[in-house]
């Protein structure tokens, strides 16, 4: 008679859970992370503007989305009609901003822009004369 009675004691711990567990999931929605929103506004910078030949300029692309907020992990690649921009692409950082570096060997003025994620061009760009 015991052994009856601690099997019917499990059955009903168990069918118990098992009953609770469903209206508790049953109720509760699972939330999720929303994707990534994809960046929409940028800006360049470029400091200082002028420098000797031979110098370095350090251009700063920011990316974010349209509410204003960095956009992390954005792929840039900065292109340009005079000088040397390293590195070649580089992906911005937790608050949307990519730093990179122009050079040149000789004097001229080179405008930069950018490509954001190979698709998106910026629409905008920064100029630096070298002297």
């Amino acid at each position: 008679m015991d052994r009856k009675f601690v099997f019917l004691v499990l059955v009903f711990i168990f069918v118990f859970g098992a009953f609770v567990t469903t209206v508790i999931l049953d109720r509760t929605q699972l939330i999720r992370a929303a994707a990534p929103k994809p960046p929409t506004q940028f800006l360049i910078f470029s400091v200082p503007l002028t420098t000797n030949v031979g110098g370095t300029c350090e251009i700063s692309i920011v990316s974010n989305d349209d509410e204003n907020h960095g956009v992390a992990e954005s792929t840039i690649c900065p292109q340009t009609n005079f000088g040397t921009v390293s590195p070649a692409c580089d992906k911005t950082d937790a608050s949307g901003i990519a730093t990179f570096k122009l050079t040149s060997n000789s004097a001229g003025t080179a405008e930069v822009t950018a490509v954001v994620n190979n698709t998106i061009s910026i629409g905008k760009s920064v100029t630096c004369q070298f002297n």
